[in-house]
């Protein structure tokens, strides 16, 4: 399981739950953290786990970056880029190691809602988990998967990244990549993952804009200008063409339609203040690392509590 953490307090949850997981005799983790001030893990965790490195990251809140750091050092062969914010159901890692160990490039779970009482949760879940949502989505091989909270074989992973240091910028993105190229890719239905989302206050709106402009950004670094010029004058289409693909995903099944009614308000705002935030980082081809980092890391500070 591969970290990026600014403290233990931030990953106590994922980490405590892996070492009373069934798998933690064989399981092992990699915190990627700074370089000014280590981070901890209590022995008493060390104990239970087969192994557990502790990396000193100069800039660990360019998270991709020491992201791949972390897939490098491990010593596993089946690796997880785990979140300080999601948390696997129990067995779920048993079933996505499973489905590595049987020839799978990269193997995803079905994702749930951490924090479901508010329209602006669903609203970001939706958003950013719509498609892996296990109320709509029903997995198997050749399905996409969420990137994050997956199971990737090491190898397989190290050798699509390449030389290429912002490799693991959005995984997502190159999990469709590797299927793209045939590689065998499979939404694990026997895996569920609760990820926590930001709606509190101007959370909401400032996780989208942020996230927004690191989508746009991403997508746009290879791109000659005048392609990049194109997309950021087109955004105006991004909000409307990607409520029209999450109604369209939602409207198959009586729990997406009634969760579209509920969240709708939300996403409304939240697609519009996503494509503002596109259009900056097609426009810039920057994306704004600390700002993405906040929302990455310290999620809880941005959310209302789990319910579970």
């Amino acid at each position: 399981m591969i970290l990026v953490c600014d403290d233990y307090d931030q990953v106590r949850r994922a980490v405590e739950d892996l070492a009373s997981d069934a798998v933690a005799l064989r399981a092992e983790v990699v915190l990627a953290g700074p370089s000014a001030a280590p981070v901890a893990v209590p022995e008493a965790v060390r104990e239970r786990l087969a192994s557990v490195q502790v990396l000193s990251v100069d800039d660990h809140r360019a998270m991709h970056r020491a992201r791949l750091e972390g897939v490098r050092a491990a010593r596993a062969p089946v690796v997880v880029l785990a979140e300080t914010h999601a948390w696997p159901a129990p067995g779920s890692l048993a079933a996505l190691a499973a489905a590595v160990e049987d020839r799978c490039a990269v193997a995803g779970p079905l994702m749930r809602n951490a924090n479901p009482r508010t329209r602006a949760s669903w609203a970001g879940f939706l958003l950013d988990y719509g498609w892996w949502w296990e109320g709509v989505a029903r997995g198997g091989d050749g399905h996409s998967v969420p990137g994050h909270s997956c199971a990737w074989d090491r190898e397989e992973l190290l050798a699509a990244v390449g030389d290429d240091p912002d490799g693991l910028r959005i995984p997502y993105l190159l999990a469709e990549r590797m299927r793209a190229d045939g590689a065998r890719v499979r939404l694990e239905q026997a895996a569920r993952t609760a990820h926590l989302n930001a709606d509190l206050g101007r959370s909401f709106l400032g996780e989208r804009l942020v996230s927004g402009r690191f989508l746009g950004a991403t997508r746009g670094q290879s791109w000659p200008v005048a392609r990049r010029a194109v997309y950021a004058l087109g955004s105006p289409l991004i909000a409307p063409l990607r409520l029209f693909r999450l109604a369209r995903l939602l409207g198959g099944s009586a729990d997406g339609r009634r969760m579209l009614r509920r969240a709708l308000p939300a996403l409304l705002t939240g697609t519009v203040v996503g494509a503002v935030g596109e259009a900056v980082g097609y426009v810039t081809g920057r994306a704004d690392d600390a700002a993405e980092a906040e929302y990455e890391l310290a999620k809880e500070r941005h959310a209302t509590p789990p319910m579970l």
